[in-house]
C-alpha cells in the first residue's frame, strides 16, 4: 500500500480516518478493535505492548500501584507470556470498568505521590546544602558541646557556695537572699555567655 501512495497521502488518510472515528465517539458509538489499532497502534509513536507494569503505568499516565490493584480485579487483561502487557486490551478495559470520578481519584493519586516525591527530594537537598555551609553538625560533635556545657555549668554553679560564705556571715535573712539571686544571676549569665561562645 505505501508503494501506491505517498507519505503525504497516507498522512491524509489516517488523519481522515481518525476524524472519521472522532465523529463516531462523539455521536455516541463504540470503537471496533481496528479503529482503536489505528487511533492506538499503528502511529509510530504509540506502542501497542508494555515491557512490565512499571512501563504499563507510565504509559496509562498512573501510578504503578493503581496497576498492581488493577490486576487484582475481575477481568483485567492478563500479561503474556514474556510479561508484556497489552496497552489497547487494557486501555478498553479501564474504559470499560472505570468511572470517571474512579479515573480522577487515581489520578490525582499519582500526582500527589509525585508531589511528595519532589517534596522529599527539596527537603533532601536543602538538608545537603545545610550541611555543607556548616549549619548542622555530627551528633557525635552535638554530644561533646552538651556534655562540655555541663561541665563547665556544674563547675560554675558549685562555686556558688565557697563565693557566698564569708559574703552572708552576719547578715539579715534578706540581705543574705538577695545577696545569693544576686549571685545566682551572675551564674546563670555566665554560663548563657558560655554557651553563646560555643
Amino acid at each position: 500500500m505505501s508503494e501506491q501512495f505517498t507519505a503525504e497521502q497516507l498522512h491524509a488518510i489516517r488523519k481522515k480516518e481518525k476524524a472519521n472515528i472522532l465523529k463516531k465517539v462523539q455521536s455516541g458509538g463504540t470503537l471496533t478493535q481496528a479503529e482503536r489499532l489505528i487511533l492506538y497502534g499503528n502511529s509510530t509513536d504509540q506502542k501497542r505492548y508494555a515491557k512490565n507494569q512499571t512501563e504499563l503505568a507510565e504509559l496509562l499516565g498512573v501510578d504503578r500501584k493503581t496497576i498492581q490493584r488493577w490486576r487484582k480485579e475481575e477481568n483485567f487483561p492478563k500479561a503474556m507470556a514474556d510479561g508484556r502487557y497489552d496497552i489497547i486490551a487494557v486501555r478498553d478495559w479501564r474504559e470499560r470498568t472505570r468511572s470517571s470520578s474512579t479515573t480522577d481519584a487515581e489520578d490525582l493519586s499519582k500526582a500527589e505521590g509525585e508531589a511528595r516525591r519532589v517534596w522529599l527530594q527539596v527537603e533532601k537537598l536543602e538538608h545537603e546544602i545545610e550541611v555543607r555551609k556548616g549549619e548542622f553538625i555530627s551528633i557525635e560533635q552535638a554530644q561533646q558541646d552538651v556534655a562540655q556545657m555541663c561541665s563547665r555549668a556544674r563547675s560554675i554553679l558549685l562555686a556558688i557556695p565557697d563565693t557566698l560564705a564569708p559574703l552572708v556571715i552576719g547578715k539579715t535573712p534578706t540581705q543574705a537572699q538577695q545577696l545569693i539571686r544576686k549571685e545566682i544571676d551572675n551564674a546563670l549569665a555566665q554560663i548563657s555567655s558560655d554557651q553563646v561562645g560555643l
